[in-house]
């Protein structure tokens, strides 16, 4: 009994072993190797790259709130003039030339308000930093300005939360304006001289 159960364990091995042997297969019938380029599917484990995002700053994929609001103030906008004809401002570029004339325009008469009393002066440096940070909320731009002061001194006011710019006021112009200058240079200002 002990044999007829090793020779059953025994074929059954055999046939059972013989499903692993390679099947006899024509020469003809083999696929040719898969050549560079050629239309086989991709292997399913690759990834492609997704296209980069515009204003995607991280490159994460995604455009977060803050990157969204990065885009929306680089975008350019419309400014209207004075006289209602609209110009295309780009934040990115120098404000147009007429754009900026008009900008003065509306600056001129405050910047030559009466500065007899301290109450006119503080009177007078509300009103434009009102006007800079009006003007840089449409624009985009951050402005600075060179205006005659007290005493016949020229000083300077930049549009944002703060106004003041560390320039020193002076009767020399030529020198509040190329430290002015500078200053817009190297904090991405439009300057207007007045």
């Amino acid at each position: 009994m002990r044999r007829t159960l090793l020779v059953s364990v025994i074929a059954v091995a055999a046939v059972g072993l013989s499903g692993c042997a390679p099947a006899e297969t024509d020469a003809d019938s083999t696929p040719p190797p898969t050549e560079i380029g050629s239309s086989q599917p991709a292997d399913p484990t690759e990834t492609a790259t997704p296209e980069p995002i515009p204003g995607d700053l991280d490159g994460n994929g995604v455009l977060s709130a803050w990157e969204k609001e990065q885009l929306k103030k680089a975008a350019p906008r419309d400014y209207t003039m004075s006289d209602g004809s609209v110009v295309e401002v780009d934040p990115t570029q120098p404000l147009p030339e007429p754009v900026k004339q008009d900008i003065a325009a509306k600056i001129r008469p405050v910047s030559q308000w009466p500065k007899d009393t301290i109450e006119q002066e503080d009177k007078q440096i509300l009103e434009l930093r009102r006007i800079l940070n009006e003007i840089e909320g449409v624009t985009g731009k951050k402005i600075l300005i060179v205006v005659p002061s007290s005493g016949g001194q020229y000083g300077t006011m930049k549009s944002g939360e703060k106004s003041y710019t560390g320039i020193s006021a002076s009767t020399d112009k030529s020198a509040v304006v190329r430290e002015a200058q500078e200053y817009a240079r190297n904090g991405n200002y439009e300057l207007i001289v007045f």
